[in-house]
């Protein structure tokens, strides 16, 4: 396990709101991550890219956690638990993560993680999980906690049209059987076979009632991510096409929550330049590839005002508090001398 130096077991906060985002390549190096990240990790960005992801390894989070995201990453599934994460000077923080891998045209190109800050009730249940698995009491399978509940649990196992059609052929046969041979009643009393009818019945409608549960669920996620929630606790546990589902569901979530993350910084690197830009000396306009203003900042702005009535006495609808979304066309004024 990879030793990244000493800890001071003293805790940082993760500012309220705050998504910390990262990219890495398939081998795990960082290739991309937002300030968030930079500022919990207490690293530079320079010390950060093209470093191993677990630069931010604690050594008390138990390898076989990690060696459990790595596995479920690397078979195309989503991950997420609470995780305490090393930061440059020592110090720790904890984190709800949830990490997907990131597909290119059908390949895996990719993973993405993104997390938040853990509650104090998240945290406290981490560190006893962290100790049981420390102990061998407890394994995750898949960022769960590993139950031979779900290991057995048939309807975690077995797609549901398969049941349903096994049950449907089965009960057939025993109402065929009868008819092709007689003699099958002195072998097993016909009691038996109502009961197993009455079993197969019932076996049936728990099937179509879980199918309208996951089609709820299913539904219920979808709207929530249409909503621009990206924090559901959308369960992939199983092998069935419907846990196939959720997993990918879950993929998209936070592939869609790390997409809106670098949206939002986008948008915030460009008010830093708008306010740059308004702060210049120098007169500055901005077309779009359409020809129309998208943006005139205030030393402009005030040049025009000062020359509107030179303006106005050849263009008569120019007006200086309008002018963003105009054409540039708006300019192609005739052959005249204006004292700028």
């Amino acid at each position: 396990m990879r030793d990244n130096g000493h800890v001071t077991q003293k805790a940082y906060i993760i500012p309220p709101g705050s998504t910390i985002v990262s990219r890495t390549d398939l081998r795990g190096s960082i290739v991309a991550a937002n300030e968030s990240f930079i500022e919990a990790s207490g690293y530079e960005w320079r010390e950060l890219v093209g470093q191993p992801h677990n630069i931010l390894r604690h050594p008390d989070v138990p390898e076989a956690v990690f060696k459990d995201f790595w596995q479920t990453l690397e078979s195309g599934k989503p991950w997420s638990q609470v995780v305490k994460n090393r930061r440059k000077n020592g110090d720790h923080y904890w984190v709800v993560a949830n990490a997907t891998p990131i597909f290119e045209n059908g390949a895996m190109a990719g993973f993405m993680s993104t997390r938040v800050a853990a509650t104090a009730q998240q945290i406290a249940q981490a560190e006893k999980v962290y100790v049981a698995i420390s102990q061998g009491k407890l394994s995750l399978k898949n960022g769960e906690i590993a139950q031979a509940t779900n290991r057995f649990n048939l309807f975690n196992n077995v797609d549901l049209n398969i049941i349903i059609s096994i049950s449907a052929l089965l009960i057939l046969a025993s109402a065929v059987l009868p008819s092709l041979f007689p003699s099958v009643f002195n072998i097993i009393p016909s009691l038996v076979i109502d009961a197993i009818d009455v079993g197969l019945v019932t076996l049936i409608l728990v099937s179509l009632y879980k199918h309208n549960q996951h089609l709820s669920l299913l539904s219920s996620h979808i709207t929530n991510i249409s909503e621009g929630k990206f924090n559901n606790n959308i369960n992939a546990v199983g092998n069935t096409l419907t846990a196939k589902i959720m997993g990918r569901l879950k993929c998209m979530q936070i592939k869609l929550g790390a997409d809106l993350d670098d949206v939002t910084a986008a948008l915030n690197n460009a008010k830093r330049i708008q306010s740059a830009l308004d702060a210049a000396s120098s007169s500055v306009m901005v077309i779009d590839r359409f020809r129309s203003i998208i943006f005139v900042n205030h030393s402009l702005q005030t040049l025009f005002t000062r020359i509107t009535p030179q303006l106005q006495s050849a263009v008569p609808s120019f007006n200086p508090e309008s002018i963003v979304r105009q054409n540039i066309e708006l300019f192609n004024l005739p052959n005249q001398a204006f004292d700028f």
